[in-house]
């Protein structure tokens, strides 16, 4: 039926354009003809008067054919498919062109019901998550929060949910009051040579650079005033930072041997304990670490230490590596999670600027000296601001 449809239509849609296509080849002839006995200065001919008009009627008895016989035919033939369409309840297109469109209640019914019971699904999906968290969190806070463990080691911090994370008695910091331990634990490593981390820290500090750019209000100012790097080691960072445009940098260090071979390079390094600076309160624009703070005996003191010395309007930057457990054991003051830092520096006075978080770069780059077993871990870097002293 619908193949016999098409072809009585398409024979009189053929038939109807040719007729036309004919009529406009009789006036384009009549127009023709007038212009050229326009051109000799001849009068125009009845008859191609007569050929233009009669053209002009057969087109428009051919339109009224058409509209009488063609278009009801094909109306009525799209409204038999709607309604069929509409008794079967198909949200597809009922004149075939593949365009989705709902043409029935029926329709709208089914589609709001498929979609409902998705939604249903979905939320009970999310209520087992959410059971199996919160049964994970009771665990876990059962596991840490036992009086034992807590006694054994040294809390470190708290994460989003308020969990504690506690050291395990292998991995608990160097007593604070005995100093001559701690440092001699320190400076085991502390030689007097380059390190292979230039890379990493040329890359460090061309971010803060970069973010003192942006949240500074004059860059310019600030180069004037004093820069401080905490743990220098042989001054690569301090000496990156005077090339910048901080000419007043100066680099500090545990290790005399570091100390001095710095010096021996022409890089701006004393020998300083960071956990008790000599520097005047409010006296460095900028103060920045980079993977020493996990090296202290208490960075808590370190974070007030940085506050104190930090002037009015000034910065403080720090990388650390975000260990589930220490690689070694001159990572006296490990940090557990990305918040551990952050609510230090809070608790200090810092206001954060900016905080990233990206998978640690140590491995491919140090040697084995450091560890026996490098095990994957992440590295956090963070800009804060001091509002005033």
């Amino acid at each position: 039926e619908e193949l016999g449809f098409g072809i009585v239509t398409a024979s009189k849609g053929a038939f109807l354009r040719t007729a036309c296509l004919c009529c406009a080849d009789w006036y384009r002839l009549g127009d023709e003809s007038m212009m050229f006995r326009r051109n000799l200065n001849i009068n125009s001919h009845p008859m191609t008067f007569n050929l233009r008009l009669c053209a002009l009627c057969i087109m428009v008895f051919m339109v009224i054919v058409y509209r009488v016989l063609c278009y009801p035919t094909l109306h009525a033939s799209v409204s038999v498919k709607s309604e069929q369409a509409q008794e079967q309840g198909d949200i597809t297109n009922p004149n075939g062109y593949g365009t989705p469109m709902v043409t029935s209640e029926v329709g709208d019914n089914k589609l709001c019901a498929q979609e409902l019971l998705k939604l249903q699904d979905r939320r009970a999906s999310l209520a087992k998550e959410i059971d199996r968290l919160e049964q994970l969190k009771e665990k876990l806070q059962s596991d840490v929060g036992s009086g034992d463990e807590v006694k054994s080691g040294r809390t470190q911090g708290t994460c989003g949910n308020n969990m504690a994370f506690t050291l395990s008695p292998s991995h608990t910091a160097v007593d604070s009051t005995n100093y001559s331990e701690y440092t001699e634990l320190q400076l085991q490593r502390s030689k007097g040579r380059e390190y292979p981390q230039q890379e990493m820290v040329q890359e460090d500090l061309a971010h803060l650079h970069d973010l003192l750019e942006h949240y500074a209000k004059s860059i310019k100012n600030l180069k004037k005033m004093p820069l401080l790097e905490l743990g220098a080691r042989t001054g690569w960072g301090t000496a990156y930072m005077r090339s910048k445009g901080w000419v007043s940098a100066q680099g500090l260090e545990l290790s005399k041997q570091a100390a001095e071979f710095a010096q021996s390079k022409g890089r701006p390094v004393t020998v300083g304990d960071m956990h008790e600076l000599s520097h005047r309160s409010c006296s460095q624009g900028v103060v920045f670490s980079r993977h020493s703070l996990e090296h202290t005996r208490d960075f808590n003191q370190v974070l007030h230490e940085v506050y104190r010395v930090t002037a009015a309007q000034g910065f403080a930057y720090f990388v650390v590596p975000v260990e589930p457990s220490t690689q070694h054991q001159l990572h006296t003051q490990p940090f557990r999670n990305d918040a551990q830092l952050i609510e230090g520096m809070i608790k200090t006075g810092f206001h954060i600027l900016a905080s990233e978080m990206m998978l640690t770069r140590m491995g491919p780059v140090l040697p084995r000296e450091i560890s026996e077993e490098l095990t994957l871990g992440y590295e956090q870097r963070v800009l804060a601001f001091k509002n005033s002293c």
